[in-house]
């Protein structure tokens, strides 16, 4: 245990002194594909509920989640009121675990506007892996491939990483700590590369009854990037009634370097016997307004 702890605070340690300077390459693969968190604003890093995304995120929550498998579709109209940038984006997802082993496969696809006969479409696929340790502790590491085109014939292409640990000090409490994004540059056109954006991550979540019927859920995060010393929080909090209908809201907050910017969410989800149909809506940006997005899912 000692050991594994070591190389996980190395491994923080020698990303901060790596990440330096330069525009930062494929911060599409920042984009939250969990229709539930990203109705929390991108917070829910920490949750423990069920999430067949996890092969996106901090793989290290997989051995503590409810049920065995699950396996969903999320879809999301990315800033439709901003014809420039507006996209579509679809993400599939699916995760297994047993006996303190996890296990998430993932991929997504998005589309922007067409440019003449060109249309931009951007690929990640991602691996998770996960070990729980005494129902108290686990790790966790995302394997994850992008690939972004900016052109007919400039496309960028990259190999990231992340590692994470979780741990569960007191009931319903559950902190994550993560480096993410750890990768080489990324080579553009000539002799210029990026650094990708690999960032340190703090989150925890908190789920406590109200009544019998009634669950609240805090989550917050904080985010830092290397390279662009960009910085990003995030809280949302999650309603739920007999853990069949839910109610959730979030804001995350920005500064000017951060590739997200600063937001609204809110979101609504409904299950039942294992179906699960979550909606969000993103808001109080220039940038973002109007982002909405549905996401289906089968969990046992």
């Amino acid at each position: 245990m000692k050991k594994l702890l070591g190389l996980f605070f190395f491994a923080l340690l020698s990303t901060a002194l790596f990440g330096q300077g330069g525009s930062e390459a494929l911060g599409f693969t920042l984009l939250d594909r969990n229709p539930r968190t990203t109705a929390l604003a991108g917070a829910g890093a920490a949750s423990l509920s069920q999430s067949c995304y996890s092969a996106f995120s901090a793989a290290a929550t997989l051995p503590f989640q409810p049920g065995m498998w699950s396996a969903g579709v999320n879809f999301q109209s990315w800033a439709p009121s901003n014809p420039a940038d507006k996209q579509t984006n679809v993400a599939l997802g699916a995760t297994f675990h047993k006996g303190g082993f996890g296990v998430a496969l993932g991929g997504a696809i998005q589309s922007a506007v067409p440019d003449g006969d060109f249309t931009p479409v951007d690929v990640v696929g991602s691996l998770g892996l996960s070990y729980g340790v005494l129902d108290a502790v686990s790790f966790g590491a995302n394997l994850r491939y992008a690939m972004q085109s900016l052109a007919p014939e400039a496309k960028l292409r990259g190999f990231s990483a992340d590692i994470s640990i979780l741990g569960k000090p007191v009931k319903g409490l559950s902190l994550l700590v993560s480096v993410a994004q750890l990768g080489p540059k990324v080579k553009g056109s000539g002799s210029d590369s990026y650094p990708q954006p690999t960032h340190e991550l703090f989150a925890l979540a908190y789920s406590f009854s109200l009544a019998q019927d009634h669950t609240l859920e805090l989550v917050a995060d904080q985010r830092y990037f290397f390279a662009s010393k960009g910085l990003s929080v995030g809280a949302g909090l999650e309603y739920a009634f007999r853990q069949l209908a839910f109610a959730r809201v979030g804001y995350r907050y920005s500064n000017a370097s951060a590739t997200l910017p600063t937001h609204l969410s809110l979101g609504l989800g409904l299950r039942i016997k294992g179906f699960a149909l979550d909606v969000h809506y993103l808001t109080a940006s220039a940038y973002l307004a109007n982002t909405w997005g549905l996401g289906l899912s089968y969990s046992m």
